[in-house]
């Protein structure tokens, strides 16, 4: 369906990024405390955008952060996620192609 027909997914560590690694489409994942070593997307279409390297906590099993002032999801920056994308738009949609 709607999926397996997208450009790109840019979407957080969640069952439709692994649904879009399954159709091959091309996916920005946005990681934040889970086990980026087991759950990242497999492949050469996707990126993984994450802070882990900057939390000591990080990967965890928290439902809840224990540090709401300053998160790794709220760490990710705005600018590497749109490189990200940037580098991901299937060149038919580039400018000039």
């Amino acid at each position: 369906g709607e999926l397996a027909a997208a450009d790109l997914l840019v979407c957080l560590d969640s069952g439709p990024m692994h649904l879009a690694a399954l159709l091959d489409r091309p996916t920005v994942a946005l990681f934040g405390p889970g086990y980026l070593a087991v759950w990242q997307p497999p492949g050469g279409r996707s990126e993984v955008v994450h802070r882990q390297r900057e939390f000591a906590c990080a990967p965890c099993l928290q439902k809840r952060c224990i540090h709401p002032g300053r998160n790794c999801m709220d760490a990710l920056p705005v600018a590497e996620v749109l490189a990200a994308v940037h580098r991901r738009v299937p060149a038919a949609f580039r400018r000039g192609s």
